[in-house]
């Protein structure tokens, strides 16, 4: 037999407002009448932070010859999470916070009212029914007004996104098959970063769910072009789940700083499945003006003192004298990875200009990108079309031009023949005085 009494912490107050009997069977009520969840900071990673008060009362109870009965309220006018990624912050809050839960007669009912300050609000009512058994699953999640501005403090500056999130979602099957009726959309997409060589100025997104099953339609609209998207996925047996994405545009711009501006029109089609990751289709190249005017750092060679030995077994970094040897390890695909399975075509079009390192020239002819069991492969043949070299003194005309590539993509086979150019030497003679006659 226990009185009303309270136990006190400077972080949590707990109360046990009515006296109570706890025995084979009892029933006790309770209050957190003030709970500071900075009180759970030392278990956190230092990068995440947590601040907030939340209040909270309810009551279990327990039988002999029935299952027990419990019921909480949670409530909060604001929980505060920080989550720090290298220079950058991203902080959410939440204002304010209700979660419901009522376990009886071998269910459980959930609701939920969370609002995302200067944002959305996510509503559920979700109901778990035969907790022992079948656990089946009934009620509604709906989703209010989610924007992607919500992200903006992950991109630098002159980076944004836009976009709203608005679902309205029934909940059915069992937690073990669960279903999905309803639809998720996303509207007035709308994205700059340095990171992305478009900018969305436009585009939607909608997913129809219908069971086990679900359909994806949107577009993503940039300054010059067009993405349409389209898609499906089936999760009617978790263990052989699968989705499906396809990507479609006519002469889509890409423009990739200091470096390339290129037209692509992409057909191409993405598979996941738990056992393969398979792509395939083709992308047209029309149009492309490629400038390289230096290396980008991940195309640097390997410092001279450093050597890289491949072992099967183990990987560990030692010294010896003062180079640094890097001992990696191969690893074999093992049952349960994903293998990824690549057959796609790259058309290059005949209006292709490439000015790099003295070589201006324009480029045609197809190539097949080929990832399989050995590795990323690359096949087929590009052209040289009225091609110049200029490089230490000399100007040569590239009379004919041949990369043909047979697997490595590092690895091309070179068929090249280039001459002074008759030009150049007619030029620089006249410049001397001599008259060149045939």
């Amino acid at each position: 037999n226990i009185s009303a009494h309270c136990w006190n912490n400077p972080s949590l107050h707990l109360c046990f407002p009515q006296a109570f009997n706890a025995g084979k069977e009892g029933k006790i009520p309770f209050e957190i009448k003030r709970f500071d969840l900075s009180m759970l900071q030392e278990y956190l990673d230092p990068n995440s932070q947590i601040a907030g008060i939340v209040t909270s009362k309810g009551d279990a109870a327990w039988f002999t010859n029935k299952a027990p009965v419990v019921n909480v309220e949670l409530n909060s006018n604001a929980i505060n999470f920080v989550q720090k990624l290298d220079y950058r912050r991203f902080p959410l809050s939440l204002t304010p916070v209700k979660i419901v839960a009522n376990m009886a007669d071998n269910q459980l009912k959930l609701k939920t009212d969370v609002k995302v300050e200067n944002n959305g609000r996510l509503v559920s009512d979700v109901v778990i029914s035969d907790l022992t058994n079948k656990r089946a699953l009934s009620g509604t999640i709906n989703l209010d007004h989610f924007n992607l501005r919500l992200v903006q403090p992950l991109l630098s500056s002159g980076e944004n996104v836009d976009g709203d999130i608005n679902a309205r979602l029934k909940v059915g099957g069992t937690a073990l098959a669960p279903l999905l009726h309803g639809n998720l959309n996303l509207t007035g997409l709308a994205a700059k970063s340095n990171m992305m060589p478009f900018d969305v100025v436009g585009g939607n997104l909608a997913l129809n769910f219908t069971g086990a099953s679900s359909t994806l339609r949107g577009n993503i609209q940039t300054p010059e072009s067009n993405l349409a998207l389209d898609g499906d996925a089936n999760w009617q047996k978790l263990d052989a789940w699968y989705t499906r994405v396809g990507a479609k545009a006519n002469r889509f711009r890409v423009d990739i700083p200091n470096i390339a501006k290129v037209d692509v029109s992409p057909d191409i089609e993405v598979k996941v499945t738990p056992k393969a990751l398979i792509l395939g289709g083709t992308v047209d190249i029309p149009w492309a003006r490629i400038a390289v005017e230096e290396l980008p750092e991940s195309a640097v060679t390997v410092s001279g003192d450093e050597v890289i030995i491949k072992v099967s077994k183990q990987a560990h970094r030692a010294k010896i004298g003062h180079q640094t040897v890097k001992v990696t390890k191969n690893l074999p695909q093992t049952g349960s990875g994903m293998a990824i399975n690549a057959d796609i075509a790259i058309n290059i079009g005949n209006d292709v200009k490439l000015d790099a390192y003295g070589l201006k020239t324009g480029l045609n002819g197809q190539v097949k990108v080929r990832q399989g069991s050995k590795g990323l492969g690359l096949y087929g043949q590009v052209y040289l079309n009225n091609g110049t070299f200029a490089s230490f003194g000399q100007d040569l005309v590239i009379r004919k031009g041949l990369i043909s590539f047979t697997g490595l993509p590092s690895q091309p086979t070179l068929d090249i023949e280039a001459i002074r150019n008759p030009e150049a030497i007619e030029d620089a003679n006249v410049t001397a005085g001599v008259r060149v006659t045939e």
